[in-house]
């Protein structure tokens, strides 16, 4: 039947245009089932379907669906308030980092009024900010043109983070075409439901941070590397997560340039930076960075196991000394790959980020959906099948949000990493012995 792929895109878009506009997050009976028949249709539209579909058509889709979910106010997370509370307070002339949200409902500085009901509705109001300069300038932007207006300030915010991601299909595209792969893999990623709805729906800067790390390595490959150091600072100034894949980088570059692109990055990121920077700035951004490894605990896979025997041990959550030795033993397992890695090179570099980052989040204490983009991102150059696996199954997560206080299922932790890690462990071997 010719015109199947055409029904099935029709009925996506209804499917994601409720997901995207009426769903929250305690709505779990209701988002699942709809989240699991786009997927279905996703999967069936992924395979060789996408052949009878013409490219433009695809496309002008992919890029609609953004564009749709660009009106729909975030509903399946809070994080886009503390994006309103930091850019309403830079946009008063304040250092979002100099002070938590609580401290300043009771010590409000000159010019800035705290509103009582966004404070309410803060998720973490005891910590500092974590978010970098240039998450911060859109979070202003959005500020100074709506100043009391969530929905639109929401909106504005929504602009550089849509066109990121619309600008990550095309980059997709000639990173394919230059490493000799299919371009209609890129689909894999576009039409992803994931993806659509954490960044273009819910407002995550995971997009965002994914378009300049994707330029900075189109730069590489293009023999370019003072725009690629450029590229991948404002990624680090995005989200800081870029910097994770920066030492697997240094092996794919001449001898020469290992010296002084790391350099050239630091500046460009400093410069970033510069504006924020005070006798408190590092002291404050630690302790948030550091409360994220010992407080924060979701959806979490190998933290989840040591917990449970830490329990057994001591009575009680050991969090504190778990959290920061778990991402002790990721950064020892980040050097040894990057040191023992065959075959370094620039057009492989996907497949390093794509273990790296993988195994970043099984030694997370906090894995929420968004945090899969990247992984997502790296399906269409490296062949790999988990993640597209993943980004269905992560989505049981939001059943912790149907009653309060907010618990964990364990029938789904289960099945979403007894599923995901022995098949990303037969992926990565198979690899390995190809």
């Amino acid at each position: 039947m010719q015109q199947l792929p055409y029904i099935w895109m029709f009925l996506l878009t209804g499917l994601l245009a409720w997901m995207g506009f009426f769903a929250g997050q305690a709505d779990f009976f209701l988002l699942f089932p709809a989240y699991s028949a786009y997927f279905v249709g996703y999967i069936w539209l992924s395979g060789d379907n996408f052949a009878r579909v013409p490219y433009r058509l695809l496309l002008f889709w992919a890029i609609g669906l953004r564009l749709m979910l660009w009106f729909a106010f975030p509903g399946l997370s809070d994080d886009v308030f503390r994006f309103i509370w930091d850019g309403r307070l830079l946009a008063a002339g304040h250092n979002p980092f100099d002070a938590t949200p609580e401290l300043l409902m009771q010590q409000p500085p000159p010019g800035f009024a705290p509103d009582p009901a966004l404070f309410a509705e803060l998720n973490s109001p005891a910590y500092f900010t974590v978010y970098p300069p240039l998450s911060q300038a859109i979070f202003a932007g959005a500020a100074l043109v709506f100043s009391d207006q969530l929905y639109w300030s929401a909106w504005l915010m929504k602009l550089p983070l849509v066109a990121a991601d619309i600008g990550n299909i095309f980059l997709m595209r000639s990173l394919l075409q230059r490493l000799g792969r299919p371009v209609s893999l890129v689909w894999w990623y576009a039409l992803n439901p994931l993806i659509l709805l954490e960044i273009s729906g819910n407002l995550h800067f995971e997009g965002l941070m994914l378009f300049f790390f994707l330029l900075g390595w189109l730069a590489l490959i293009s023999s370019r590397p003072g725009w690629a150091a450029l590229a991948l600072s404002l990624s680090v100034g995005t989200k800081l997560l870029t910097l994770l894949y920066v030492p697997a980088l240094l092996r794919r570059l001449t001898a020469r340039a290992r010296w002084w692109f790391p350099v050239l990055l630091t500046v460009f990121i400093a410069v970033l930076f510069v504006p924020f920077l005070n006798a408190s700035f590092g002291t404050n951004l630690g302790q948030s960075l550091d409360l994220y490894f010992r407080k924060f605990e979701f959806n979490a896979s190998f933290y989840y196991l040591l917990r449970e025997l830490g329990f057994a041990w001591s009575g009680y959550n050991r969090i504190a000394l778990m959290g920061p030795a778990l991402s002790a033993v990721f950064v020892g397992l980040l050097l040894i790959h990057t040191f023992t890695e065959k075959q370094p090179r620039l057009e492989n570099w996907a497949t390093a980020v794509l273990l790296i980052h993988t195994l970043y989040l099984w030694s997370s204490t906090t894995v929420h959906p968004w945090y899969l983009t990247f992984v997502l991102a790296c399906v269409p150059f490296t062949g790999f099948r988990y993640p597209v696996f993943w980004s269905y199954l992560i989505y049981l997560s939001y059943a912790t949000y149907m009653d309060a206080p907010y618990r964990e299922n364990p029938i789904a932790l289960v099945l979403e990493y007894g599923s995901v890690i022995p098949l990303a462990l037969y992926e990565w071997r198979r690899r390995m012995l190809n």
